[in-house]
């Protein structure tokens, strides 16, 4: 049970594609170095890891890391992304709101030409809630 929450508070810290593609590497490479006799290797992967994650990590028994390492593979993998459009650069908090909101990693392009509202992508649907999109359907029926 203390793994899960572990992991839980492991998928907070991932607030990006790239993170999550980053950590998801490195502890496919932990997992490789597990077993091997000279572990300075599997330290220095460790050390690779964000230091926030790095410390929840070496919370885990020795005993119990392959399969937590295997679990939190399985939970970064399965983790959805969604791609907001915006017309500003969001603040750090606001993308951990929408990061909690849509319980997704949440990538955030900034496009000043949708003037406002949002444009949202997952799992390959588009849902363009754009103030230019409702003006371009304004112009379009004059």
């Amino acid at each position: 049970m203390q793994n899960d929450k572990i992991i839980s508070e492991i998928l907070d810290l991932v607030t990006t594609e790239d993170e999550k593609d980053s950590l998801t590497l490195v502890v496919e490479d932990l997992l490789s170095d597990l077993y091997k006799v000279d572990h300075s290797e599997f330290e220095k992967k460790m050390g690779q890891m964000e230091e926030k994650i790095s410390v929840l990590v070496k919370q885990v028994p020795a005993a119990e890391l392959p399969n937590f390492l295997g679990q939190l593979k399985e939970k970064l993998i399965a983790t959805a992304s969604v791609k907001v459009t915006l017309s500003f650069k969001p603040t750090v908090s606001f993308i951990s709101r929408l990061n909690k909101t849509l319980d997704a990693i949440v990538e955030v392009e900034v496009n000043p030409d949708i003037l406002g509202g949002v444009v949202v992508e997952s799992n390959g649907k588009h849902v363009d809630m754009s103030v230019k999109k409702v003006l371009d359907g304004l112009l379009a029926s004059v």
